[in-house]
């Protein structure tokens, strides 16, 4: 009996270590989640006073006519006054830019043009896709008051004109997929032009 004892508190060990591993690996993942989202959190704290933009000083001065005398000592360095990064919303192959180095650009001046001829394309692809489900979806309207008419005089099965009655619906999630999915290439379309 006392070695059965013996056994039992032996065997119980490894569970007691595995439970408590277990509670140690927990415990670490939830420290790391944890640093992680304050370093999230703290991060965006930053980037949001960064993104103030200073005060840009103005000087003011009495016009007089006359020589102006201007001396380049160097090349030096031409800072702008605010800088922008343009992130395009979708990938391709940049075919135009509509602006020079330097140059000063206004909210809703052209600045570059990403090949549309992929989007255009799959566009037309679910457009004849939409044509086909919207064929689809007519004839099984068509028959399916063919099959309104023979259930009402009991001459086709209850279940046939049920089953056409989801045949309409499911063609109709198609039609709608399909205008859902034109509409996403149209806007990608649009994202084209920056």
């Amino acid at each position: 009996m006392a070695n059965a004892s013996g056994a039992e508190i032996q065997s119980s060990l490894p569970a007691a270590r595995k439970r408590s591993l277990r509670l140690l690996v927990v415990l670490l993942i939830l420290v790391f989640a944890g640093f992680a989202l304050w370093r999230i959190l703290t991060t965006g704290e930053r980037t949001g006073r960064e993104q103030e933009t200073p005060a840009i000083p103005v000087g003011a001065a009495k016009v007089v006519k006359g020589n102006i005398r201007e001396i380049l000592s160097g090349l030096g360095t031409v800072t702008p006054l605010a800088t922008v990064t343009v992130q395009a919303q979708i990938a391709g192959i940049l075919m135009s830019v509509g602006f020079k180095e330097g140059q000063i650009v206004k909210e809703g001046d052209f600045l570059a043009q990403i090949d549309d001829r992929p989007y255009v394309a799959l566009k037309q692809q679910y457009e004849g896709q939409l044509v086909h489900d919207q064929a689809v979806l007519d004839q099984a309207r068509t028959d399916l008051v063919r099959y309104q008419t023979l259930a009402k005089q009991n001459s086709i099965a209850r279940q046939q004109y049920e089953d056409q009655v989801f045949i309409v619906k499911q063609s109709e999630g198609t039609v709608a997929t399909d205008k859902g999915l034109i509409a996403q290439q149209a806007l990608n379309i649009y994202y084209c032009h920056l």
